[in-house]
């Protein structure tokens, strides 16, 4: 599969050539080429799902006994005051005593599998690819730092909001797009589902029309548009991972060293 390159002026500059098992799988299923086989949109939504769970956070908690300022020492003695003996003023029993089975946070995290990640990066790819909203630049980059550059590229590419992929991560490019909030800087070892559903597609909504003279329930379509914005060498390392190859490389790794050591014994 081939996808275009542009220039930092918005003009093609040529063709590249990129992997069918990452950015074109088909709807069929081959026998020659079962890794070509589509993602379900099933896999893609398990594992956004996972993904939001894993960024929340439980906040409702309560403190118990052990927990409680307070309580170190013996109220009263043991016997002979004709009370029920206590140990602590901070027993549930007492006002301001700890709380019994009082709510805990909750833990919503949720790790689906590797493969199963990839697979849903390489179907959310494979459907940008279709639409053309992967666009490979070459000289990706903003020296400037200017805010200004940034919205002057995305005016030229035609584009609202864009998530831009680089092999490392440039001072001056995170300060150009730091007060823009539908703009993302990420690397490919940090590209996700979630930040290519939410940058990337066209979305088309519908919105009061509150302009001068309009009738009243009037409402108007926008349409949205974003787009993957990756440098060459940041396209090449983002196949290998959604292709698993930077986990295959280390377990060769760690059985080559395994190798190694049963050897010099």
């Amino acid at each position: 599969m081939e996808i275009k390159k542009w220039n930092m002026k918005g003009s093609e500059s040529g063709t590249l050539s990129v992997e069918d098992s990452v950015f074109g799988l088909t709807e069929e299923i081959t026998k020659e080429k079962p890794e070509l086989r589509p993602v379900s949109t099933q896999t893609i939504i398990d594992v956004v799902k996972a993904q939001l769970n894993n960024e929340r956070l439980g906040t409702n908690t309560t403190k118990t006994r052990a927990e409680v300022a307070g309580g170190g020492r013996k109220p009263y003695r043991q016997k002979g005051t004709g009370r029920a003996r206590c140990g602590s003023i901070r027993s549930p029993l007492f006002i301001g005593g700890g709380a019994t089975f009082g709510p805990r946070p909750k833990i919503y995290d949720h790790r689906p599998p590797k493969k199963m990640v990839d697979r849903a990066i390489s179907g959310i790819l494979t459907d940008l690819a279709k639409e053309g909203l992967i666009r490979v630049v070459d000289g990706l980059g903003f020296k400037d730092g200017k805010t200004k550059s940034i919205k002057a590229f995305m005016k030229t590419f035609k584009i609202d909001k864009a998530l831009f992929v680089v092999e490392e991560l440039d001072v001056m490019f995170l300060r150009a797009v730091q007060n823009l909030k539908n703009v993302k800087v990420v690397t490919p070892r940090r590209v996700n589902s979630v930040d290519l559903l939410k940058f990337c597609p066209v979305y088309k909504h519908t919105q009061m029309n509150r302009s001068p003279g309009a009738k009243k329930n009037d409402t108007k379509e926008i349409v949205s548009k974003g787009a993957l914005i990756i440098s060459e060498k940041a396209l090449r390392i983002l196949e290998s991972k959604a292709r698993g190859i930077f986990d295959c490389d280390m377990e060769d790794f760690v059985k080559k060293g395994k190798a190694a050591g049963k050897e010099s014994k």
